[in-house]
C-alpha cells in the first residue's frame, strides 16, 4: 500500500439559518488528508490513517478512520516516503517494539 498526501476540495453547510443571497458566495475548503491508499478506484479513492500491523492468527487486517473521497473532488495525490521504507501490512522488527528493551 501506498501512503499519500490527498488534497481535495470538500462540501459544507454554511453556518446559520436563512441570509440574503446577495453578496453570499461560500468557497469549498480545501482539505489534505494523509493515509494509506486503500481503494484507487476510477471515481472514489479511499484512504485510511490507522492500520493493525501485527499479523496474528486470530486478528485479521484491520484498519480505522477510512475516508472515501469522491476523484472529481480531488486537485492532488502525492505518494509520501516511509521512513525506512516499512511496509505497513508488515509486522515492525521486534527491536521497534515499544517495550522491547
Amino acid at each position: 500500500m501506498k501512503l499519500v498526501l490527498v488534497e481535495w476540495f470538500d462540501s459544507h453547510v454554511a453556518i446559520g439559518g436563512w441570509k440574503e443571497l446577495d453578496g453570499f458566495s461560500p468557497d469549498a475548503p480545501l482539505v489534505r488528508s494523509v493515509g494509506w491508499l486503500l481503494r484507487d478506484g476510477s471515481k472514489t479513492k479511499v484512504i485510511v490513517p490507522h492500520l493493525i500491523q501485527e499479523q496474528l492468527p486470530f486478528v485479521p487486517m484491520q484498519s480505522c478512520g477510512e475516508i472515501a473521497i469522491p476523484e472529481a473532488a480531488i486537485v492532488s495525490i502525492t505518494e509520501l516516503q516511509v521512513p525506512g521504507g516499512a511496509d505497513p501490512i508488515s509486522p515492525p522488527a521486534a527491536a521497534d517494539r515499544p517495550g522491547s528493551g
